[in-house]
């Protein structure tokens, strides 16, 4: 009989039945706090005993004698059931570990036992008479040598990579072994003893360290346990049982308790209690979470007001999240930025972020009428100010002032005068095409690193550009011109090779006449000026402490300095000219066109600008005024703000009527946040900081003002 013609008297019959029977079961699993005991005080801790140690769940009671001393436990071994769990792979290599010649297929589990288990061969007890192979009437075998390689300092290096097969007699490298997809004479058994030469040429080959490095990598995360809590297993004994249950066997060694525990309860399967599953693992983990969270959270209500900052990304999977972000001021007077949560993001529509902002802020117990700030990047469904999700926050509180992301903005300033003439583009084409020129053949990168280490020049190597980061930016063009010259002498080498393809010779030609034009000499010079000024200034608005008072003066300090540089062409050119060894602009060097005109039209008389005189009028200034543009609307979103509080910055000097106009003016905008009296109390304030010892460096910061306030307690007598 079905449920659905059960009537309701029989269903709180059969629902009665299955609670009872829940009950019943719950009342005969043990709690996690009866696993704990505490020693009795009638018990030593150092008393031998030659009892065997409980190997039931019914003998771990709560009674004095269930008390595990330490030397009644023996050491944490593995079973034979647990070795039971190693593949058959494992168990056949076991005898076979320091021959690589009898590894079997190689998977993650046998990469993960080989590096764990594979121990350095001792040369000299090694067997080589298996290695005898003839040439002609003379035999050769496998030497000592072999497994050394001479630096250049003279300094003779263990080759660690190697190993030796007795039962092949060949050579291995154990990298590429392990990691190398397609076969090659190392992962086959190197035996060409005549040719040893190729063992020096492995080891620089590129497979080859790229499979190197994945050892080394292996092999330290490995030794941690790697990241991740939960592993491949969740058995006990095994090697890729993850780092909860890995962290518990080495405890172990250490706790009587937790080593009979693990003994008696480790692997118990489903159905059985045992408090190591994955099930408590993922408790843990959210216990500490809300742990935090709510110690974050006691601070912020502490001190009342907070901002917001949220930006979304994808994971590994694809789902797009978002990161929640709040900032505050601590006790100490030290603003803070913490990460509190990740949260799917079903859209991007600011309506979907306003929604997951205010639910979030509720879910905390946040109220979104003590927020003073959002900060959000420039994208349109952010920044928008009439639907974007800034405008949305300020609907249900004004006093949220969206300020965007300096240094983003900043970023987008870069990004926007590199595209401004089509010479900057040009030039950061070039820069890309060097990098990717030497990148993607390791046969011209090595002619590049040979005139690098001939050079007694610290250089820098090529570096690929970035959209989102303009470090990167940054890094590429002093690399550019640090490397100027020996760049252009790897190019011309590869461009005399015979043996280059056709097609590589021509694009190495195209590069060099790049480089022996005065304008790229010119904006490299000039972009790297800029860009590292644009990047130090990049790096000091992405720190924690900054105030946007100081926002501000980056922001005017970096439009002077480019307003600056209008007036320094002609050093440019001079500096242009020595890297690029050019005199003459590539315009000058063209054959003009004689253009006839026409008797029955009017023709104006066109003004033909020189190459100087083109460069500077339509590339230098022309990025020169994108640059102080873009900076001037960028800072109107800080500078506006600061005018409310920038007073700060100037208490110890502004005169008294203009702190009180200034004081009103704020006073207006946070009625319900300030008194009347605030100007009575700046003036107060300021004559207490004459009395005190302040370094001349924080006579103009706000930030420690509010720390000599916290620090003194002085908030009774100061509002502020």
């Amino acid at each position: 009989m079905s449920n659905s013609k059960l009537s309701g008297a029989q269903r709180r019959k059969l629902q009665k039945e299955k609670d009872d029977k829940h009950n019943n079961v719950m009342t005969k699993v043990k709690k996690l706090d009866h696993f704990f005991n505490v020693l009795p005080s009638n018990v030593s801790k150092t008393s031998k005993s030659n009892e065997a140690a409980p190997s039931s769940t019914s003998s771990v009671t709560e009674s004095d004698d269930s008390y595990v001393k330490v030397d009644q436990v023996s050491e944490l071994t593995l079973d034979e059931n647990l070795t039971d769990n190693y593949s058959s792979a494992n168990k056949f290599i076991i005898s076979s570990l320091n021959d690589p010649a009898k590894w079997p297929i190689i998977d993650s589990e046998t990469i993960d036992f080989i590096i764990r288990n594979l121990s350095n061969q001792d040369i000299d007890k090694l067997d080589f008479s298996t290695s005898k192979r003839l040439y002609s009437s003379q035999a050769r075998y496998v030497t000592r040598s072999m497994f050394f390689t001479k630096l250049k300092n003279g300094e003779m290096r263990k080759r660690e990579w190697l190993i030796y097969s007795e039962s092949k007699g060949s050579l291995f490298c154990k990298s590429c072994k392990l990691f190398q997809s397609t076969p090659n004479t190392f992962t086959q058994g190197f035996n060409d003893w005549k040719n040893s030469d190729r063992l020096y040429e492995h080891e620089r080959g590129h497979d080859h360290r790229v499979n190197t490095n994945k050892y080394a990598l292996r092999e330290d995360v490995l030794g941690a346990r790697g990241l991740a809590f939960r592993g491949e297993s969740e058995t006990f004994g095994l090697r890729n049982n993850g780092n909860y249950l890995g962290f518990l066997e080495v405890l172990a060694q250490f706790d009587p308790f937790l080593q009979n525990h693990i003994r008696t309860l480790g692997n118990p399967g489903s159905g059985h209690v045992s408090y190591l599953s994955k099930t408590i693992c993922d408790e843990f983990i959210n216990l500490m979470y809300q742990n935090i969270t709510e110690q974050i959270i006691r601070e912020i209500k502490l001190n009342k007001y907070f901002s917001i900052s949220v930006d979304s990304t994808s994971d590994v999977s694809h789902t797009d999240q978002l990161t929640f972000i709040i900032r505050y001021v601590l006790e100490s007077g030290e603003p803070v930025e913490r990460f509190l949560k990740f949260i799917q993001l079903p859209g991007h529509k600011s309506s979907i972020m306003e929604t997951i902002i205010l639910d979030t802020l509720l879910s905390l117990g946040l109220d979104i009428n003590d927020c003073r700030g959002q900060s959000y990047d420039n994208a349109a469904n952010m920044s928008g100010a009439y639907t974007g999700l800034q405008a949305r926050i300020k609907q249900h509180n004004p006093l949220a002032f969206y300020v965007p992301c300096s240094a983003h903005s900043l970023n987008l300033v870069g990004v926007t005068a590199a595209d401004c003439c089509l010479q900057a583009t040009k030039f950061f084409m070039f820069v890309q095409k060097i990098f990717v020129f030497f990148s993607t053949s390791t046969g011209r990168w090595s002619v590049l690193l040979r005139h690098i280490e001939n050079s007694n020049d610290t250089i820098l190597l090529p570096k690929s550009l970035s959209q989102t980061r303009w470090s990167a930016r940054s890094d590429a063009c002093r690399a550019l011109l640090c490397g100027y010259e020996l760049f252009y002498e790897a190019l011309k080498e590869i461009s005399l090779n015979p043996s280059e393809k056709p097609t590589t010779k021509v694009e190495t030609l195209g590069l060099c006449k790049s480089f022996n034009k005065l304008e790229t000499g010119i904006m490299t010079v000039f972009w790297n000026d800029v860009l590292q000024r644009f990047d130090k200034t990049s790096k000091t608005l992405q720190k924690v402490t900054i105030n946007l008072c100081d926002v501000v003066l980056l922001y005017k300090s970096l439009l002077n300095y480019v307003n600056e540089l209008r007036d320094r062409f002609d050093d440019y050119e001079v500096k242009g000219k020595i890297i690029s060894k050019c005199e003459n602009y590539e315009k000058d060097e063209q054959r003009k066109r004689n253009i006839s005109k026409r008797l029955d039209k009017y023709i104006e008389n066109d003004v033909i600008l020189e190459g100087k005189e083109a460069m500077k009028i339509n590339t230098f200034f022309v990025i020169i005024d994108k640059l102080v543009l873009e900076l001037s609307e960028r800072s109107k979103a800080y500078t506006e703000i600061d005018s409310l509080f920038n007073f700060f910055s100037d208490l110890l000097f502004i005169c008294p009527k203009i702190l009180k106009e200034r004081t009103k003016r704020l006073v207006e905008k946070y009625s319900n946040d300030l008194e009347d009296e605030l100007y009575e109390e700046c003036l107060h304030f300021k004559q207490f900081l004459n009395e005190i010892e302040i370094e001349e460096s924080d006579k103009k910061s706000p930030s420690m003002f509010l720390k000599i306030l916290r620090e003194k307690k002085l908030f009774q007598l100061f509002q502020i």
